[in-house]
């Protein structure tokens, strides 16, 4: 998991990090030392078939010091393309995960999935393709 390489030793590694994944809208990063200061996309910037199975979105809540988060409540939204997400909130678990059952449309396309948590929000995009054949 690529998430994993935000946590190192090297406070500029860990800027430059952080910088890269915010810009590519997969990560949010909060100052709040007390609150969660980062909201990670862990899994779900993936390419699926349309009308297929359900495929898991998942995010991970990190605070100040690079610990997980339990008990993070987490909102999720479709912003486009459609499909259907399952719940449409939850909390973070003993690992600071919280996980969504996104089911894409019969439709090729794109679609966008937005995660918020304690005022951060990352953004999943999924490309939904034509069946071959």
């Amino acid at each position: 998991m690529g998430v994993l390489s935000i946590v190192t030793r090297r406070a500029t590694r860990i800027a430059v990090s952080l910088t890269l994944l915010a810009f590519a809208g997969c990560l949010d990063v909060n100052d709040s030392e007390d609150e969660v200061a980062i909201l990670a996309i862990v899994n779900g910037q993936v390419t699926v078939q349309p009308g297929g199975n359900p495929i898991a979105l998942i995010v991970r809540a990190y605070n100040n010091a690079g610990g997980t988060i339990e008990g993070v409540g987490v909102s999720w939204a479709i912003t486009s393309g459609g499909g259907s997400i399952t719940p449409s909130s939850n909390e973070t678990d003993e690992t600071g995960t919280a996980t969504v059952s996104y089911t894409p449309p019969a439709a090729a396309g794109t679609a966008t999935v937005r995660a918020t948590a304690a005022g951060l929000s990352v953004t999943f995009n999924v490309v939904i393709a034509a069946a071959s054949g």
